[in-house]
């Protein structure tokens, strides 16, 4: 099944049946990795038991087995991501947002994979900092920021960055809100210089005060760090801000790769759709383009996006962050009540697309009725190995 609930003809626990033995047998995995990689090979199998259900026009019966439910699986989320969607929209104020995107340079993919907690925290502070900052100096406001991490490129490359969803303009000091500009959020060069010089001294402290682990090269990493370019994009959502967080909310309940993307498992590798954003055709729009991948190789891509166990990839700032959160949601409410209620009439008419119904293989009848349980009697499809490799998160 894809994340929308359908089938696919290949998914990544297919990939994880047919050669997961073998990759947990040769190589190291965190606690959490093998926690999803065994998971993820469950999903939708008979090891999970489920259910037997029939036609309700021609009788046929078919199983649908169990999902596992965990966070990096393709298949699932889908309710969750929902529910979290409808929180946030209906938390968005009707003023100017802007989106912005924070990426940290692709010389520190090497501190990054493994050191994800110390690293990624820092990448959420150092970003959310920079915009309240800025925010402060311009407006003498803070902004109600909402930022979920994306650690992935479209070949499941290691590439981490935040996209956040700003405010122009903030709550004062007095409890009033100051209006931003509505096409201008902050000039990106000086986004860009101030978030490079936060996240830098945040590095620097985590390596003084020996946080860091595999950090051999830091020097050198840090060096080229400091001399490269970083960058920050800023735009305004022409879509409206509901769009952005319809955007996000894909980054916050979703692996990295949608088995929709995967076009065939065959013995020498694993071929997958992708889009290259350095090739574009005459409108600017990038070019779908194949890569296979040895299926040990797009095993180690895809673990190396999970996350360690307890780790928010979603998290809010400025106005809405921690202990006043509550509060001063209540009182920007009360601040916009006339136009927050023209908003929320608006947005009834909006609802996300329905999951495509699996239809019956025999007469394309989209109704199927419960018949029967079908326990968990079958063993696991990887067999859990004592004796293999394991890392651990710093």
């Amino acid at each position: 099944m894809s994340s929308n609930g359908f089938r696919t003809e290949y998914n990544v626990g297919q990939v994880f049946r047919r050669f997961g033995q073998e990759y947990e047998s040769n190589n190291l995995m965190y606690r959490e990795q093998r926690k999803s990689f065994h998971a993820i090979a469950s999903c939708r199998t008979a090891h999970l038991g489920g259910h037997l259900e029939e036609c309700k026009n021609c009788g046929h019966e078919r199983p649908n087995y169990n999902s596992c439910g965990n966070v990096n699986c393709p298949m699932c989320q889908g309710i969750k991501r929902k529910k979290w969607l409808n929180l946030r929209l209906e938390e968005l104020l009707p003023v100017s947002y802007f989106h912005t995107i924070f990426t940290l340079p692709h010389s520190m993919n090497e501190l990054s994979r493994f050191n994800q907690k110390e690293i990624y925290n820092l990448l959420f502070r150092s970003s959310a900092q920079t915009l309240i900052e800025l925010s402060q100096k311009h407006y003498k406001a803070t902004p109600a920021i909402l930022s979920t991490l994306h650690t992935w490129g479209q070949t499941l490359s290691l590439h981490p960055h935040v996209h956040v969803l700003v405010s122009s303009g903030g709550l004062t000091k007095d409890g009033q809100w100051r209006y931003g500009k509505a096409d201008y959020l902050f000039d990106v060069f000086e986004m860009s210089k101030v978030f490079k010089t936060k996240f830098l001294s945040g590095l620097k402290k985590l390596y003084k005060k020996g946080l860091l682990t595999n950090d051999q090269n830091f020097e050198h990493i840090y060096q080229s760090m400091n001399s490269c370019d970083w960058v920050v994009n800023c735009q305004k959502p022409f879509a409206g801000p509901d769009k952005v967080v319809e955007y996000l909310s894909r980054y916050v309940y979703r692996s990295a790769i949608a088995n929709s993307r995967i076009k065939s498992i065959e013995g020498d590798g694993i071929s997958f759709d992708y889009k290259d954003y350095r090739d574009e055709d005459e409108n600017g729009i990038p070019k779908h383009k194949i890569m296979k991948l040895k299926p040990d190789e797009f095993i180690r891509r895809f673990l190396q996006h999970i996350l360690p166990m307890g780790f928010h990839r979603c998290r809010f700032y400025g106005i809405f962050a921690g202990a006043k959160r509550t509060e001063n949601l209540l009182l920007c409410q009360a601040l916009f009540e006339k136009k927050l209620l023209l908003l929320k009439q608006a947005r009834q008419n909006l609802t996300l697309e329905e999951p495509q119904k699996e239809e019956c293989a025999k007469c394309q009848c989209s109704e199927f009725v419960y018949k029967k349980e079908i326990h968990k009697d079958r063993s696991p499809p990887i067999k859990f190995n004592p004796s293999s490799k394991r890392l651990k998160y710093a």
